[in-house]
């Protein structure tokens, strides 16, 4: 079993734990809303703290789906930037739920080398992505992008090689994984 395939089973739980803890609290404990809603603002001030400190990595993903591609990048370039000067922050992902990696810095370089292609540069695509390996080797979705870029470039061998890498670290494609 890959670790995204237990990330993918354990998320459910942790959500199904966390409302059947509060409801426990509730109903055994008569909590009051006032502090019903003090517990729900607990558990979201991690989310808060790491979409402070991450806003311009949000903000490019936001774009990335937009295929607003060259501003996209712009906001990835900028995090990058920040993950350097301040390297601290790559601590804060413990404070999101990673469904592939915990590595903040595979997960912009990935989503940079996935914008390279849109703006014309297919080789530093390959490289940002083959960067993202050496990261993290289990991290499926840099080997899906390089089925990809290998497709785009006329190598269906390649492609399928690199799609079969990303299906067995538990990327499927499917609308779970979007």
């Amino acid at each position: 079993m890959s670790r995204t395939s237990i990330y993918k089973a354990i998320y459910p739980l942790i959500l199904i734990l966390l409302t059947g803890g509060i409801l426990f609290l509730i109903k055994d404990y008569h909590l009051s809303l006032l502090y019903t809603s003090m517990i729900i603002i607990v558990l979201l001030i991690p989310g808060r703290i790491a979409g402070y400190f991450y806003r311009d990595f949000f903000r490019g993903l936001k774009l990335f789906h937009k295929q607003e591609w060259k501003v996209s990048e712009d906001y990835f370039n900028r995090f990058e930037q920040q993950l350097m000067d301040r390297p601290w922050i790559k601590r804060i992902i413990w404070l999101q739920w990673g469904m592939y990696t915990w590595k903040i810095e595979a997960m912009t370089q990935n989503n940079l080398g996935a914008i390279n292609p849109f703006t014309g540069s297919l080789i530093k695509a390959e490289s940002r992505l083959k960067a993202v390996i050496e990261l993290d080797y289990r991290y499926p979705k840099p080997f899906y992008n390089l089925a990809v870029l290998e497709y785009l470039k006329g190598n269906d061998e390649r492609s399928h090689e690199y799609f079969y890498q990303s299906a067995s670290l538990g990327y499927k494609g499917s609308t779970y994984d979007q």
